[in-house]
Formats: C-alpha cells, sequence, structure tokens
C-alpha cells in the first residue's frame, strides 16, 4: 500500500511539474518582447540609432539607399517619426550586423508600416510573420495609386531617372565614312514611364536635338544618333 501511495505521489508530481513548464514555455511565448528607448540618429529611411549605442533596422521593409531614388525623401520621413522621441520596439531578433529587427511603433503607429503606406519604402521580409500581409497589402495599395517618391509618376521624377548609359564620341574610321559610329544611349533607370517630348539635347557645338512625342518606358533606352534615318528607340 506505502508503494502504490509513494507511485501515486510521484505520478502527480511529474505531472505537476509538466503543466508548469508547459504553461510557462505558452506564456513567453505568447509575449511581445517589447522595449522603449529613444532615438538620437537617424542613419537611413530603414536604420536608427538609440541612446545606448545599439542600431535599429527596421523590420519588414526596405528603404531606398543612398544614391538611390528617394534615398533623401525617406531619410527625413524617418527623422519626423522618430528622431528624439521615445518609441516603443517589438521583436527580439539580430541581423548579421548585429543591429536589432524591430517593428517600431510610436503610440498607435507602426513606423513601419506608415512608412510603406507613404510610398517611401516596400514590404521587404525573409521570412514571413503576422504583419507580412499587411505590409505586402500595403504596399500594393501605395504602387496602384501612385503615392509617395517610389511610386508618383512626374515629369519632375524623370529628371532624376534619365541618364547617360553609352556615349561614343568618336566614330571609328573616317568619320565621312561612318556617320552613325557617333552616338549617344540614354537610359530610363526608373521603374516608371518618362515622357521626353520636347526634352533637347545640346553638345559644345550648340548643335540641339529636340525630341519628337515620346515616351521612354521604365527600365528602357534611347539611342541619339549623329546621321540621318529614324527608328523605333533610335533618333537621328
Amino acid at each position: 500500500m506505502k508503494k502504490i501511495l509513494i507511485l501515486i505521489f510521484i505520478i502527480l508530481l511529474l505531472i505537476s511539474i509538466f503543466k508548469f513548464f508547459n504553461f510557462t514555455s505558452l506564456f513567453f511565448a505568447s509575449q511581445k518582447f517589447e522595449e522603449y528607448y529613444k532615438v538620437i540618429r537617424v542613419i537611413d529611411g530603414d536604420t536608427f540609432e538609440l541612446e545606448n549605442g545599439e542600431k535599429v533596422r527596421l523590420l519588414g521593409i526596405n528603404a531606398p539607399e543612398k544614391g538611390q531614388k528617394c534615398y533623401f525623401e525617406a531619410k527625413k520621413r524617418l527623422e519626423e517619426l522618430v528622431l528624439n522621441k521615445i518609441v516603443k520596439l517589438e521583436g527580439n531578433k539580430k541581423d548579421r550586423y548585429g543591429r536589432l529587427l524591430r517593428y517600431v511603433w510610436i503610440n498607435s503607429t507602426l513606423v513601419n508600416l506608415q512608412l510603406i503606406k507613404e510610398g517611401l519604402a516596400i514590404s521587404y521580409f525573409f521570412e514571413e510573420d503576422n504583419y507580412t500581409k499587411i505590409f505586402e497589402d500595403a504596399e500594393k495599395y501605395a504602387r496602384i495609386n501612385n503615392i509617395g517618391c517610389l511610386w508618383q509618376k512626374s515629369e519632375a521624377n524623370c529628371k532624376e531617372c534619365i541618364g547617360i548609359k553609352i556615349f561614343r564620341w568618336d566614330a571609328p574610321g573616317n568619320d565621312c565614312e561612318n556617320p552613325n559610329g557617333e552616338y549617344v544611349i540614354f537610359s530610363n533607370f526608373c521603374d516608371i514611364d518618362c515622357n521626353l517630348t520636347n526634352w533637347k539635347v545640346l553638345d559644345k557645338s550648340n548643335l540641339q536635338f529636340t525630341f519628337p512625342n515620346f515616351i521612354l518606358n521604365a527600365k528602357s533606352d534611347v539611342t541619339l544618333y549623329s546621321g540621318c534615318r529614324n527608328e523605333k528607340n533610335n533618333f537621328y
């Protein structure tokens, strides 16, 4: 009888221990890792520095890098949202550079999502979580409705999009025998179509070429020759 009671006691003890650890693990798994810090410096459109010296990379988004279109706009907007403010950080992961990967809150505003909504960042996930679809839907809406610097269509933006890809200023051999050996290729480096109608190209000799009614599509090229002829996406 005594052995049976001891056995029952051990079984009950094991059940209690199991329930305790199971409850504890569920409790911590359900908790959001949240911290509060002051932001002292904004590095770019998706990264900033905390008062303790640690750097935070906004999770789930990607903003333009330095030298890319909309870099300054994204950085400025992030400064407006978080600089010198106390933010709530949600998450517990780091990237390979040691930066904290976090969802960042200012009161009820999720900063990561706000940048996407304003057309200043895109959705970017290594692995899906509860925010993935929300971010992707927000990006889709901003893109379709041409919201913000990344998605708006305007000639002002096109000035930043059009550049020289190739410039061959000296034709091989005799210029008189190779009149079309000199040319310049212009490229549209952006994701928007650009209306080049009436845009002018002027060389050092003040020779001028004016584009006719012409749209240079996104990620496309147009070639301007020094000779005479006319073809689609080629001008002479």
